[in-house]
């Protein structure tokens, strides 16, 4: 699985996100670039409510 992560994800730009803060999004965050060091990562964010609008905004739509 983590060989098909890497190659998957290798190059690209990640933005991690959440929408239940249960533990929170630092340690998956943390888990995922361990996982895919070769992709671009952006910093993520616990949402909560108007997931759709933060994407939009992350993605400049």
């Amino acid at each position: 699985m983590k060989k098909t992560l890497v190659a998957y994800f290798s190059g690209k730009t990640l933005i991690p996100f959440a929408t239940s803060g249960g533990s929170g999004i630092g340690g998956a965050q943390k888990s995922m670039r361990e996982h895919c060091p070769e992709a671009e990562w952006k910093q993520g964010k616990l949402v909560n409510s108007g997931a759709a609008a933060w994407a939009k905004s992350v993605m400049g739509k």
